[in-house]
């Protein structure tokens, strides 16, 4: 017959063994369980993905706040020596309802409305490639507190090789050009035939 402190002995050895075998089992499963979020969270968007999200936000965030604009005064700054990039992106834009004049050409205390100010800037990203950026800055004020601020109402950028960036602004222009007509299309009809009625 086994002694009393035999048997105590082994009654625990038997828990002890058991407890590690339960508390083995709940780390395997902590680890299965961080290991499946980790690699949930390092899933990053496809090409489509962020393709989808930028026309979406094009569509409800920058294309309405191109409405009702009556004039629009273009440039590109800086050192971009290509003369005929600023021309591809006038003839795109002489397809608006809207006059379009260049930033160059505007003198102070002018009357003709411009209501926004389109830019293309072309940076030097690395030897053979460019970034190409279009912004269209407004006067807006601030729902807080009414205040009125210049800010960056619509934008778009891209990079692209240094033999393509003529191209590539005016596919970003005829973009812009595409979503001042979507937003204006019913406005531009009735401001025509107001103005036909005053004439």
């Amino acid at each position: 017959m086994l002694s009393r402190s035999l048997k105590i002995s082994l009654l625990l050895s038997i828990a002890l063994c058991s407890f590690n075998s339960v508390q083995a089992e709940e780390s395997s499963t902590t680890v299965t369980t961080t290991t499946t979020s980790s690699s949930t969270t390092t899933t990053s968007p496809t090409l489509a993905e962020m393709e989808g999200h930028r026309h979406k936000m094009r569509d409800d965030l920058m294309t309405p706040s191109l409405k009702g604009i009556r004039g629009i005064s273009f440039g590109i700054p800086g050192h971009y020596g290509d003369a005929s990039a600023e021309q591809t992106a006038l003839n795109k834009l002489k397809q608006l309802p809207v006059p379009v004049s260049k930033i160059i050409d505007l003198k102070h205390g002018e009357t003709k409305p411009v209501d926004a100010i389109l830019q293309v800037k072309v940076l030097e990203t690395g030897t053979d490639s460019r970034l190409v950026e279009l912004s269209l800055v407004q006067w807006c004020k601030l729902s807080r507190n009414g205040q009125e601020v210049k800010s960056v109402t619509y934008s778009d950028q891209t990079v692209t090789h240094k033999t393509t960036v003529n191209d590539t602004i005016g596919k970003m222009v005829n973009q812009f050009v595409l979503d001042f007509m979507k937003a204006n299309h019913h406005q531009t009809t009735v401001t025509e035939g107001k103005s036909n009625k005053k004439s």
